[in-house]
């Protein structure tokens, strides 16, 4: 009756995601286990190279312990939004949770790429001291040029 529905929708929560209790009572689709065998071993196989990444830059940068840390946070974004979307794909209901801590941790990255950057110009001061003579035009990329025709005040201008 009506009880029975109002539970089933309690049970699965707000997002209509099922539980990991739901789907180890259920099962999951066929095609949905081939799926997560093989995004786990591509997770897997990532997670592989990283770790080999990081014991063969540790023997070669002993000396730019920033220049590593950066490399290796870099590295990291594809193996970990790797691991958090078939996490993802197991756990339904998790799936939010885990698409935001990717996403945190891809603005984490945007941040080790800047360092790194500012590392390899020679730090802060000699980045700002290197780019201030450096003209930055702003002309429209050509296929965007076709959509907006030059008028006399944008000739101006370029």
């Amino acid at each position: 009756g009506v009880g029975e529905g109002e539970g089933e929708e309690e049970e699965q929560g707000e997002s209509g995601h099922p539980s990991i209790s739901d789907i180890l009572k259920q099962g999951y689709p066929a095609e949905w286990i081939v799926l997560i065998i093989a995004c786990s071993l591509f997770t897997l196989i990532m997670m592989v190279f990283f770790v080999r990444a990081v014991l063969q830059q540790k023997i070669y940068s002993t000396k730019h312990t920033m220049q590593f840390l950066s490399t290796m946070g870099i590295l990291l974004v594809y193996p970990l939004y790797s691991l958090m979307y078939v996490s993802g794909m197991i756990v339904p209901r998790a799936n939010s949770k885990c698409t935001f801590i990717a996403e945190t941790y891809e603005s984490i990255s945007l941040l080790f790429f800047l360092k790194l950057m500012l590392t390899y110009m020679g730090g802060k001061k000699n980045s700002i001291k290197s780019l201030e003579d450096t003209k930055v035009h702003l002309n429209a990329p050509r296929c965007a040029a076709s959509l907006f025709p030059r008028s006399s005040s944008t000739s101006a201008i370029s």
